[in-house]
């Protein structure tokens, strides 16, 4: 239930929708899949999917067109070649993936044998300069639904500050950060402010790290992994989403505040700094700096209205550019571009 999963959900059930005829393909079984097959999507479980070819031919032939949904794919996109059959190369992953691509050439040859890459801001395509055949293609952004039972932004709360950081316990994602910032707040304001940290944990060396930094530090709850539902239903309930990350794409999170009109404050990394323009509708910081962040929270503290203001703007912005029914008509474009050219060649 991590970000790129729920955005190809919420693809594959619009498709649907639409009249396509969809297989969703995993190396393993998940919580999704109720969802897909109420909406009509096919789902198979194809175990050794991402790092067999041969697993991956047999999914993909028979098919008009493969969407590989993560630089993990790299020998499904080979596979789409071998079967003849056009393949859209989804890449999420930033600093992660372009490691991956500089340490395996089957990685890196796969951005040509691809037939359309689609990457979600522009920043994540420029991770992979060098490597792509020809200029990076128009980010195709990632959208989601406004959610239903948000506070109203506008509405006035009392003096407490209640935030939620959404995000998987490792150091990309920078709870240290976060909780090395509290520590310095004025010690008239820590009372003031509560953080709710939500995610599973994939680096526990990093979480036996920070666990007794957060037990430290008051107002902060390290509540490890929730119901997609039940995070979201957290964020509803809170002022304000902190995104302390040292590398991200688009987090799905930071949308889905945006949709909420939440106040954010975020590190000014990957395609962040696309979405939002700091000032207007989020505080924005330089990652890895506690200072930065501890100074953004503070001044939300001691700015009653801020947070409401900044809330408002950042829901606008989720409006003008970043609603599901923007991206899916993106992705579908890229889609039936991909097909009339196989189709082209074949005349």
């Amino acid at each position: 239930m991590s970000g790129a999963p729920i955005i190809l959900a919420e693809l594959a059930v619009a498709l649907a929708a639409r009249g396509y005829a969809l297989t969703v393909a995993a190396p393993a079984d998940g919580p999704l899949r109720d969802r897909l097959e109420a909406a009509g999507v096919r789902v198979r479980v194809v175990p050794h999917l991402i790092g067999d070819a041969t697993a991956a031919y047999s999914a993909i032939a028979g098919h008009d067109l493969a969407l590989v949904n993560t630089i993990h794919g790299a020998r499904a996109v080979h596979a789409a070649r071998a079967a003849g059959v056009p393949c859209v190369w989804w890449v999420h992953e930033a600093g992660f993936g372009r490691r991956l691509a500089d340490k395996r050439p089957e990685v890196a040859q796969a951005f040509a044998a691809a037939d359309a890459l689609v990457f979600p801001t522009a920043a994540t395509a420029e991770r992979y300069a060098g490597l792509l055949p020809g200029p990076a293609p128009a980010p195709v952004p990632f959208g989601v639904r406004r959610p239903t039972g948000a506070a109203d932004p506008r509405q006035p709360r009392d003096e407490q500050l209640r935030a939620v950081l959404l995000g998987s316990v490792e150091p990309r994602k920078g709870q240290d950060t976060l909780l090395r910032a509290m520590a310095l707040l004025p010690d008239e304001l820590r009372g003031r402010l509560e953080v709710q940290l939500i995610g599973g944990v994939i680096d526990w060396p990093f979480y036996e790290r920070i666990a007794p930094l957060a037990a430290a530090t008051p107002g902060a709850h390290l509540l490890g992994a929730l119901p997609h539902a039940e995070a979201l239903a957290r964020l509803l309930a809170a002022d304000l989403l902190i995104l302390p990350s040292r590398d991200e794409v688009l987090p799905v999170a930071l949308l889905e505040a945006m949709a909420a009109g939440k106040a954010i404050v975020a590190s000014a990394v990957g395609g962040i700094p696309e979405a939002l323009t700091h000032g207007h509708d989020a505080l924005l910081f330089p990652a890895e700096d506690h200072a930065a962040l501890a100074a953004q929270l503070e001044r939300l503290l001691r700015e009653p209205a801020l947070a409401a203001q900044l809330g408002a703007a950042a829901q606008a912005r989720h409006a003008e550019r970043f609603t599901l029914e923007q991206f899916v008509e993106r992705m579908e474009a890229v889609i039936s571009n991909a097909l009339a050219s196989q189709a082209e060649q074949h005349r």
